[in-house]
């Protein structure tokens, strides 16, 4: 066996134990047991299963800490650390399935508009019926520049496009920073755009504040944004009739 597939296995096994570990200190640990309990109740669950703990882990916070912050606090298993640092930089989001390997999955995120390799750390079986073309709700993050799934909560089918875009839109809605999150190129794309809309601006008006409403304001907006691509655009007309 090649020295990166025994490292590979390796932070599969460690991964494991700690998603282990975690769940057990969900229901043993005196304080968060009964938050746990809570939890189970407002969402009107029975049953102990990982599709509730898991969310409980990388979701609640308990006296403004996290699970895994109190977990650690309590553990001081030093093997652990790194593994939990990289869990609490966890990325939730929708995924478009673009390839199934023998231990993971190609994914493009809807939200941040990247390409992932992903390794699982059970069993591919566990996925059986996940298509190529799918959609799927997933928890990912990076540890030692490799991307684990630590949780798959939905799937839906590719003819469902609209719905996995519009799932994508409300989370870029309630979370904006999640356009850029962990992609670099995208971030810089933004930004340059941000700095190219606003020297239009100052450009225009002189300034960087303006009130005004009117179709011709929103003629002026659609060019600051670069909707209107005309070189020979006159934008100065716009401005003498706002």
């Amino acid at each position: 066996m090649a020295v990166a597939e025994v490292n590979k296995y390796a932070k599969i096994e460690l991964i494991n134990e700690v998603s282990d570990a975690l769940a057990n200190f969900v229901i043993s640990d005196d304080i968060v047991s009964k938050d746990f309990d809570e939890y189970m109740r407002t969402i009107g669950s029975n049953e102990n299963t990982v599709a509730t703990t898991i969310p409980y882990i990388f979701e609640r916070n308990l006296n403004s800490k996290s699970i895994i912050d109190i977990f650690s606090e309590k553990n001081k298993n030093k093997t652990y650390s790194p593994i939990l640092k990289a869990m609490s930089n966890n990325f939730y989001s929708i995924f478009c399935v673009k390839k199934i390997t023998k231990t993971g999955f190609e994914l493009f995120s809807l939200v941040n508009e990247k390409n992932y390799s992903v390794t699982s750390p059970v069993k591919m079986t566990a996925y059986r019926g996940l298509g190529v073309g799918q959609y799927i709700f997933a928890r990912i993050f990076n540890y030692e520049n490799e991307y684990f799934i630590i949780e798959l909560s939905g799937v839906l089918p590719a003819n469902r496009k609209k719905d996995a875009m519009q799932y994508a839109l409300t989370q870029i809605v309630q979370t904006p920073e999640m356009v850029y999150r962990d992609n670099a190129e995208l971030k810089q794309k933004i930004e340059q755009n941000i700095k190219s809309s606003y020297d239009k601006f100052i450009n225009i008006f002189g300034s960087d504040e303006v009130t005004t409403s009117n179709k011709n304001a929103d003629n002026l907006i659609e060019y600051l944004n670069g909707d209107i691509e005309d070189e020979n655009y006159d934008w100065k007309s716009q401005i003498t009739d706002l």
